[in-house]
């Protein structure tokens, strides 16, 4: 599943209703992962995820 979010522009469908996607951000690409709630934002962080607000919108990346 990683092979593909970082070989294509496609969505990856992890389940729970999470989305792995590489972007272009600032002229660098990373992973961004969708679909997070609130609930999952303290164990993502602790797996060394951080979180963006994007026109009121939480991103997990």
């Amino acid at each position: 599943m990683l092979r593909i979010a970082l070989d294509t522009d496609r969505a990856v469908d992890l389940g729970n209703g999470f989305n792995l996607k590489r972007r272009r951000v600032a002229a660098h690409q990373r992973l961004e992962l969708t679909g997070v709630s609130k609930d999952s934002l303290p164990w993502l962080k602790s797996l060394g995820c951080f979180t963006e607000i994007h026109q009121y919108q939480l991103w997990c990346s």
